[in-house]
């Protein structure tokens, strides 16, 4: 239960994070309070949902607990749909043991310019003659967002991991895949 919580928790790390990026990202922030609410439930949720997961699979569980990850859909809903590709895409990468290290460092780099892209192509209303000059305000949202993009990438990895097998269930070579029980 502890780590299901620390998830919830890195999850709302993640909001504050994100919310502070968005502020800086805009010349005139504006943040309203259902909105900063908003993102703060759905981060705490889509953690607490990566939370159960990761324990479910630790523990040998089911891996249809992978369903419930669905529960952090809701941070790809508007603005957060921008880390849709990098989560997916990067968490698949991270997750995988048979990855070459450089193609792990490879998604990290794609991951975080990913983010960085999104950030630069959502915000150039901010800069209406289309003369973006890069301050360093703005550098370090962007640069938060990455960070956000990178931690989300990081999370839905624990819900790609292999599965450990169910305790109790066993298939071995000779059984042509089909498990037996109490072995």
């Amino acid at each position: 239960m502890t780590a299901v919580l620390r998830w919830g928790l890195a999850g709302l790390a993640c909001a504050v994070v994100a919310r502070v990026g968005m502020m800086l990202l805009t010349r005139h922030p504006e943040p309203t309070r259902s909105g900063t609410v908003a993102i703060l439930v759905v981060f705490t949720l889509g953690g607490l949902a990566v939370g159960v997961v990761d324990a479910a699979r630790r523990a040998g569980r089911t891996p249809w607990t992978r369903l419930v990850a669905l529960v952090g859909v809701g941070i790809f809903l508007g603005a957060g749909a921008v880390f849709l590709p990098s989560t997916l895409v990067g968490g698949a990468v991270l997750s995988r043991r048979r990855v070459p290290t450089w193609a792990r460092l490879a998604a990290v780099v794609a991951v975080l310019g990913w983010g960085m892209a999104m950030v630069r192509f959502a915000s150039a209303d901010n800069d209406p003659l289309g003369l973006y000059v890069a301050t360093p305000r703005f550098l370090a949202g962007a640069g938060l967002m990455a960070g956000v993009g990178l931690a989300m990438a990081w999370g839905s990895s624990r819900v790609f991991a292999p599965w450990a097998p169910i305790r109790g269930i066993s298939a071995s070579p000779g059984d042509g895949g089909i498990p037996r029980i109490g072995r």
